[in-house]
């Protein structure tokens, strides 16, 4: 941490009261909201008993660089489409339970009946997007309960790559049966906020995705060491020994994969470095080489939309 005496400290200084200046980045008590349609039911029972976490600088600022993205695109929409593009950053809510749930949409275009929701993610996160061909559910279970309290038939989702700057566009549709899930979730939420209660964990890897990027992965594993040490060594049933084998089964093809990928690849780089070549385009995407900073040689590839 650089002294505040010094122009760069306090030009760190500047950046930090300013990032917490924010209101909705500080701590303090939680209450539902749409954005946590597609959370971990245990990381909801922790946020409405302990409130809201305060973020680290770097994740307050990844989230507030993203905003101005968000405003390029709702500005391009309303430049291109007029009225038509209308409720921009429009508070929506539903009541559940009892409690307001409040959230902002990014705009709704009225002529498709479908709300717009952008999100703005990194290159690992919009290679899954883009894989898998839809919005990631956790997204998907925002974006239809904001449908849902504006009685939207579709959604328009924009997913922009902060890292290479590109997008892909995902009509879909409002799905009912989806926010009743989320409604269920909330009910249940609040009323074991009454009872003291915490969901079962759902995950047992705290490395693993959702849990390594959450603020109460400590509270939540706290006790993880203990309820090991608890289960004992009763035989498995059929049915977990079946899942063992699906598991080890799926496994041994991925590694075998990932083999012949690693093998494949060298063999591109060589040739690649024989023949002097830093790139390689074909129909199906391209390759590329660069030198990284011990000199060692990192590939890029850019596979065809």
């Amino acid at each position: 941490m650089l002294p505040s005496d010094t122009i760069e400290g306090k030009i760190q200084d500047a950046i930090r009261e300013q990032v917490y200046s924010q209101p909705d980045l500080r701590a303090g008590p939680y209450s539902l909201r749409f954005s946590s349609a597609g959370d971990c039911p245990r990381l909801l029972d922790y946020k409405l008993k302990y409130g809201r976490k305060e973020l680290d600088v770097k994740s307050a600022a990844r989230i507030l660089t993203g905003e101005p993205i968000h405003e390029y695109y709702r500005r391009i929409l309303k430049q291109s489409f007029g009225e038509d593009y209308t409720n921009i950053e429009g508070e929506v809510f539903l009541d559940v339970a009892g409690e307001r749930i409040l959230g902002h949409c990014d705009g709704f275009f009225k002529s498709l009946n479908a709300v717009v929701e952008i999100k703005t993610v990194g290159s690992y996160v919009y290679e899954k997007v883009r894989s898998s061909g839809e919005p990631l559910p956790a997204h998907y279970a925002q974006a239809n309960a904001y449908a849902a309290a504006l009685g939207a038939e579709q959604i328009a989702f924009i997913y922009h790559d902060r890292d290479s700057g590109d997008h892909l566009l995902y009509l879909v549709p409002f799905i009912p049966e989806l926010w009743d899930k989320v409604v269920a979730k909330f009910t249940d939420a609040l009323a074991r906020k009454a009872s003291g209660e915490l969901h079962p964990r759902p995950y047992l890897d705290a490395t693993n995705s959702p849990c390594s990027f959450c603020d109460y992965r400590t509270e939540c594993y706290e006790s993880f060491s203990k309820e090991i040490g608890e289960l004992g060594e009763k035989e498995p049933s059929d049915s977990t020994k079946l899942s063992a084998v699906k598991f080890l089964e799926q496994r041994a093809v991925r590694l075998v994969q990932e083999r012949v990928e690693e093998e494949l690849r060298s063999i591109m780089i060589k040739a690649m470095v024989q023949e002097g070549v830093k790139r390689v385009a074909t129909h199906m995407g391209e390759v590329s080489l660069t030198a990284g900073k011990n000199n060692n040689i990192l590939v890029k590839i850019k596979e065809t939309k």
